[in-house]
Order: C-alpha cells, then structure tokens, then sequence
C-alpha cells in the first residue's frame, strides 16, 4: 500500500490490491500517509497459492473497478 501512496505523490496513478486479511492495516497505511481517499481494491486470501489460470480469472474479476479507480476520483493529499 504505501509504495502505490509513494507512486500517486510522484504523479503516477495507482490502485493497490489488497487482500481481504489486510484490510484493516491498508486503512490505516491510508490514515498515516494522509491519503484518506486512496482506492484499492479487496481480493480474497491466499493468492499467493493461485496457479497462473486462478490468477487470470481473479484479475479478471477486478479488470473493471481496477480501470474505473484508475480513471476517476482520483485521491487528494
């Protein structure tokens, strides 16, 4: 989480996926960095253990919020 918050102060945009385990320590990478509005998006744990077919189909599932986080509302420092 911090290095896509990094990324968006170097005026690259980002969405940081993060696993539904994590969620609670990507809100607070958001509080300490003072980025409140910074996207992400959830994806259930494991991953790690997903062949490269169980990856395409989740990274599939994400595509589009992936693409309309990219493209809107971008976050404000």
């Amino acid at each position: 989480m911090r290095d896509a918050i990094e990324l968006e102060w170097a005026g690259r945009p980002t969405v940081a996926i993060v696993v539904d385990a994590l969620v609670g320590a990507a809100e607070q990478m958001k509080r300490v960095s003072r980025m409140p509005e910074y996207p992400y998006v959830v994806t259930p744990f494991p991953v790690g253990s997903l062949n490269p077919q169980e990856l395409g189909v989740r990274a599939r599932q994400m595509g589009d919020e992936i693409l309309r986080l990219m493209t809107t509302n971008r976050p404000k420092e």
